[in-house]
């Protein structure tokens, strides 16, 4: 029974799956919430503002759209350049409410980062 069962899994569903990857089982993460915070919630480091990290999110943002998960990181990772340093929670919060005010484009859940997608509006 273990050796049909490795080769089921093993073989014949990984040569399905690969030719038709939307039949693929719902990930167990798929529900989680990377982050609840809410921007009225959030308060920014002493030495970065609002409009300073609208700039960077927004530069980092292109007509097509791309995952959350991937902006979020590279705003993170651009105030590091900086040598300042900001939650990725705190990004999230204020992505969600760009997207609220529609200075964004968004698709899915953004408090799920790596199943939803923002882009520049337009």
């Amino acid at each position: 029974m273990a050796e049909l069962w490795f080769r089921l899994h093993g073989k014949a569903l990984r040569v399905i799956y690969t030719r038709y990857p939307e039949l693929q089982p719902i990930p167990d993460h798929f529900d989680e919430i990377s982050s609840d915070l809410q921007w009225k919630d959030v308060t920014l480091p002493r030495d970065i503002s609002a409009a300073d990290l609208d700039a960077v999110i927004l530069s980092k943002l292109k007509p097509r759209s791309l995952k959350v998960a991937k902006i979020i990181g590279d705003v993170v990772e651009a105030f590091r350049e900086r040598e300042l340093s900001i939650d990725a929670d705190i990004v999230s919060a204020r992505i969600r409410w760009l997207a609220d005010v529609g200075r964004i484009e968004s698709i899915g859940g953004l408090r799920k980062w790596g199943f939803s997608e923002i882009a520049l509006k337009g």
